[in-house]
């Protein structure tokens, strides 16, 4: 065999061995893509923007400091043509806790409570007075019931809101973070919530407050609000669960119940300076190792949950929300609860 017909063979040799390679590495992607449809695993495709909210189409605002806060106005949700709900929103888009409704907030000059969280303290998927803020608030006529609950917020842009609120309204006299362990997730704004938040902003360059433990302390900043495909991810089952590993080891690193901890622990003792009452709600039925750290530090806490998970007690099949039975509950909790503290901040003020 002459030297040329020798290469030309070796060559050929290392095309077989080159397609071999390729063919076996396309067969198992076939393989796996199928093993993985099979088990229900599906491409990504972004949440259908089914929604419609009159007027505007939109809700939110987004903030020059970061973040973004409720618009204020009056506005009908429509979920479904046989589902939707009204809620008004008052001057810094807090929802309102009582009739008449203002385009102002001017509650005048009572003691407050404040209702801080996110869309589960708004009251979303339910009319203002089906909310359990506003509930209370009949309860409570000798104070101003506050609803600063914000859809999608977390401990961070809770704690922030507060301190604007602080500023502006002056000291409540107690107020209530209702805590869910979905939470610390948006507090550190890692993939699994940014893929599910993303394709539902309409703010262009929004920005979102964002925190993350640098050794033991807190290291805040802002972090665009965008979200970022892996290649092939709408087409593969595959490449999405791929990207779901790496989410949810993302998340597992990023010790967000830790942020959460340190964030909380921080409001509470500002609170304590400030000589405010200050109270951790669990509303989610995962909400137990948080209050059990809270209750240890001396953080008045209470488990208002009620199990979502039962189409009982959401607005099923419009949304898994809490429905208005849902909100009495948490309102009787809650009354229940805060009760005996007012009633000893008002003898305490007294002496």
């Amino acid at each position: 065999m002459s030297e040329q017909s020798a290469k030309q063979s070796l060559s050929r040799r290392r095309q077989f061995k080159l397609l071999a390679v390729l063919f076996g590495l396309v067969s198992a992607l076939l393989i796996l893509e199928i093993a993985l449809r099979i088990g229900g695993h599906k491409p990504w495709s972004p949440p259908p923007a089914h929604i419609r909210i009159e007027p505007g189409n939109r809700m939110f605002q987004a903030l020059a400091e970061g973040g973004y806060r409720h618009l204020p106005g009056r506005y009908k949700v429509i979920l479904a043509p046989e589902y939707s709900f009204q809620m008004s929103h008052l001057e810094w888009g807090l929802r309102s806790t009582k009739a008449p409704v203002s385009s102002s907030d001017d509650y005048g000059k009572p003691p407050e409570i404040w209702f801080m969280g996110c869309s589960i303290t708004h009251g979303w998927g339910v009319n203002d007075r089906d909310t359990y803020a506003w509930k209370i608030q009949e309860k409570f006529g000798a104070h101003n019931v506050v609803n600063a609950g914000v859809g999608g917020y977390g401990t961070l842009q809770s704690r922030l809101f507060f301190q604007d609120l602080l500023q502006h309204r002056g000291k409540p006299a107690l107020v209530v973070y209702a805590y869910g362990r979905f939470h610390d997730f948006r507090n550190t704004f890692v993939r699994t919530w940014r893929k599910g938040f993303v394709p539902n902003n309409k703010s262009p360059n929004l920005r979102i407050p964002t925190a993350r433990l640098d050794g033991e302390s807190l290291d805040y900043h802002l972090t665009p609000a965008e979200y970022h495909e892996w290649p092939f991810q709408g087409w593969l089952a595959t490449s999405h669960y791929l990207e779901r590993l790496h989410n949810f080891r993302e998340a597992n690193a990023s010790r967000s119940d830790e942020v959460s901890r340190e964030l909380i622990k921080n409001w509470a003792a500002a609170c304590l300076r400030d000589g405010i009452q200050f109270v951790v709600a669990g509303i989610s039925s995962d909400a137990a190792p948080m209050l059990e750290w809270c209750s240890r530090l001396g953080i008045k806490t209470i488990d208002i949950s009620m199990p979502l998970s039962d189409p009982a007690n959401t607005n099923h099949p419009y949304d898994n929300h809490p429905n208005a039975k849902s909100h009495t509950v948490y309102a009787e909790r809650l009354t229940e609860f805060i009760q005996p503290i007012l009633t000893k901040e008002r003898v305490g003020s007294a002496d």
